[in-house]
C-alpha cells in the first residue's frame, strides 16, 4: 500500500567537541513514510577511508505515529494486552561511497 519511502537531507553539520568514540556529524532532513514528510534528525559517524571513500554509520529511534502507523499503540489504544506494538522502531544506517 506504501511501498516508497524517501529521506532528503537537509544539512550534515559536524559536532565540534566529539570525542572518537561517539557520532562526528548531526544530520537534519525530511523523512517521508506513507505519504507524511516529518523533519527528523540523528547523529551519524563519518569516517574517510583510505582509499577517499567515506562511510557513514548511524543508530537511532523513530517514532512511528508521527507518520500515523497507529496499529497497536497503547498511546492510541487501550487493553492491547500482548497485542501491543511498540512505537518506536530502531533504524542502523551504514552507507559506504565509492
Amino acid at each position: 500500500m506504501f511501498p516508497k519511502a524517501s529521506f532528503k537531507i537537509a544539512s550534515a553539520k559536524a559536532i565540534e567537541s566529539f570525542t572518537t568514540s561517539l557520532p562526528n556529524f548531526e544530520v537534519q532532513g525530511t523523512l517521508e513514510l506513507r505519504g507524511i514528510k516529518k523533519e527528523i534528525r540523528f547523529p551519524a559517524t563519518v569516517n574517510r577511508r583510505e582509499d577517499g571513500s567515506l562511510s557513514i554509520e548511524a543508530h537511532f529511534d523513530l517514532d512511528r505515529t508521527r507518520w500515523n502507523v497507529l496499529y497497536g499503540s497503547s498511546r492510541f489504544f487501550e487493553h492491547l494486552g500482548m497485542h501491543l506494538v511498540y512505537d518506536l522502531i530502531t533504524i542502523e544506517l551504514r552507507i559506504f561511497t565509492v
